[in-house]
């Protein structure tokens, strides 16, 4: 498939393609997913940008150069090793910091990915303060939409993981009225309400979860661990009502998931059917 773009792309319609990266530990069963440029004209004027994951779409942008996303699916596998990933995320930080301190060219995406090492190394205040400020930089600059979008429910993820869970509500309140909320948003609500001891709250939140199919974003999502979760809660919910069978029968399905079987909302309201869950 990468061999045809190159063969279709002459160099009187240059152009640039995305890819579905995925990060993932297990071959792709699981893991999370975006679009990334992972293809474009070689020309000496277009060159990676920034100090920590270097972007190239800015620079194609500038050239007039138009990218197109593909289905095509690269696998990273950079993260598998939990240390390596720590050691990483310490070192962007230590590079974000000091780019920060410098005042030399900040943009919504340096702001973003300085909360993005923050929160995996387990520091969420601060995390959620950068994401904040994320959010606010790319309203204020009218770029970055995808920044702009994903900004609160990263910071909220980041206030609930404090135990902040009314702060964490408040800011997702746009987002989850906007009829269209992102998947980490559901995901936030759904386990906020879990952790204020309102399951019945929270179960529609994470039902909702299991009708998200994997697709590309700027943001990376893990779909499948997502309906794991969903899972996961829907087992105990069910468990503690006494539902033990149907209880059994969604946590294997969860363990089906992450082995790459697809659980749909279908197949949940198939399941309550036969179990007669009410």
């Amino acid at each position: 498939a990468i061999r045809k773009l190159a063969e279709a792309d002459p160099d009187s319609a240059p152009r640039g393609y995305g890819m579905l990266v995925k990060n993932t530990r297990d071959g792709g069963k699981t893991g999370s997913v975006f679009n990334q440029v992972r293809m474009f004209p070689n020309r000496p004027t277009i060159r990676f940008r920034a100090p920590v994951h270097e972007q190239v779409l800015p620079a194609l942008e500038e050239s007039g150069i138009a990218v197109d996303y593909t289905s095509i699916r690269v696998l990273h596998t950079g993260y598998i090793d939990a240390e390596i990933s720590r050691a990483k995320q310490q070192r962007n930080k230590t590079i974000l910091d000091a780019q920060v301190a410098s005042g030399q060219g900040i943009t919504p995406v340096t702001l973003f990915t300085l909360a993005n090492a923050c929160a995996d190394l387990g520091q969420h205040a601060e995390a959620a303060a950068w994401y904040i400020k994320a959010g606010a930089s790319a309203r204020a600059a009218g770029n970055n939409p995808h920044i702009a979008a994903a900004a609160a429910s990263k910071a909220a993820a980041a206030m609930a993981s404090q135990g902040l869970h009314r702060e964490a509500l408040k800011l997702l309140e746009p987002d989850l009225s906007s009829g269209a909320p992102g998947p980490e948003a559901v995901l936030v609500k759904a386990q906020v309400e879990a952790a204020l001891g309102k399951p019945e709250a929270a179960r529609p939140w994470f039902e909702k979860l299991l009708g998200l199919r994997e697709t590309g974003a700027f943001i990376p999502v893990d779909f499948q661990m997502l309906k794991i979760q969903a899972l996961q809660f829907l087992g105990k919910y069910w468990f503690d009502r006494g539902y033990r069978d149907l209880a059994v029968t969604l946590l294997k399905a969860g363990l089906g998931v992450k082995e790459g079987v697809e659980f749909l909302p279908s197949d949940l309201d198939a399941l309550y059917r036969r179990f007669q869950a009410v």
